[in-house]
Parts: C-alpha cells; sequence; structure tokens
C-alpha cells in the first residue's frame, strides 16, 4: 500500500502569514503605532490591551509560518508501521501504541484526536507535542492531527487512517 505523506503547502502558508502580519498590523494600530489609537468613551484602554496581547502573540505565529514556508521535510507520515508526525515528534509512534483515533471538529477545524495506551513510552520532542498535553482534559486524545498548511485534505487522511490503522471501522 502507498503511504500518506503530508507536506507542507507553500500557498496555504503565505495566505497564512499575510492574516497573521495583517492581524500584527491591526494590534499595531490599537497601541497607537500609526498615530492616535481608535477610541471612544471608555474603549481606549480595552483596545489598547487588545492590541499589546495581539502584537507579540501573532508576531510569533507570523514567524512559526514563515519558518514553515522554508521546511519541505514531511510532516506527517501514515504507513504500515505507525503515524510519523513531526508536531509531536522525531519518532514513530507504532500502531501497537495507538489505543484509539477520532475525528473531532473544533470551531469548524477538523482535526483526528489519537488516544495512546501509555503516552510514556511515546513522549512528545517537540513544542507542539508538549504543549499537547493540556488537551488530555478537553477529551482531544493525547496528540492531535491537523492538516492545516499542508498538500493534504482531511478526507485523504481519514481514508490513509481506515486504510492503515487496525482498529479503523470500515
Amino acid at each position: 500500500m502507498e503511504r500518506f505523506v503530508a507536506k507542507n503547502a507553500r500557498t496555504r502558508l503565505v495566505l497564512m502569514l499575510i492574516g497573521a502580519l495583517l492581524a500584527v498590523a491591526i494590534g499595531l494600530w490599537m497601541i497607537g503605532a500609526f498615530g492616535e489609537p481608535p477610541h471612544s468613551s471608555g474603549r481606549r484602554s480595552r483596545l489598547t490591551w487588545v492590541g499589546w496581547i495581539g502584537v507579540p502573540f501573532f508576531g510569533v505565529v507570523a514567524a512559526m509560518i514563515a519558518a514553515k514556508l522554508f521546511d519541505q521535510r514531511e510532516r506527517l507520515v501514515i504507513d504500515d508501521e505507525g503515524i510519523f508526525w513531526r508536531a509531536w515528534s522525531d519518532e514513530l509512534i507504532p500502531w501497537s501504541e495507538i489505543e484509539g483515533i477520532q475525528e473531532r471538529e473544533v470551531a469548524r477545524q477538523v482535526m483526528f484526536a489519537v488516544y495512546l495506551r501509555d503516552p510514556s513510552r511515546c513522549p512528545p520532542t517537540r513544542w507542539t507535542g508538549r504543549i499537547a498535553a493540556a488537551q488530555r482534559g478537553f477529551d482531544q486524545g493525547d496528540l492531535s492531527i491537523t492538516l492545516s498548511g499542508t498538500d493534504r485534505s482531511n478526507d485523504e487522511l481519514r481514508e490513509a487512517l481506515n486504510r492503515f490503522y487496525p482498529g479503523a471501522r470500515p
């Protein structure tokens, strides 16, 4: 069987980068970097705080997206052996360590929640993977796979999981 491979999609990433940079510009406008900040009675301080929070947040997001623009390595691989997801770790997660996979939708974003038998045997080594521990209490699995910014679709991922995952329902 042909393995499933998802890589970064430059066009999608450029659009995401433009959105993040636009959010930075709006935040700068809110704090008054381009002249008098917008305000009406009592709203100035609220908009200023939103700007001060938004500028660094979306600035970091923009930097992360920009870095992905130049990374053409495989981001997600699914084959007979298991799942390799670069955002989680540089190690393959074998099918024997996966207890279940469920499709979820959060804010119209499709993700695939992967539940591990023993999370300590497949520890995250990447930043994204390390913050995934916080989602365990929200029934989003031990790790959540999303395809935003990649060259593959959710339908293709769903098909690959059904084809390779031993616990998949027909």
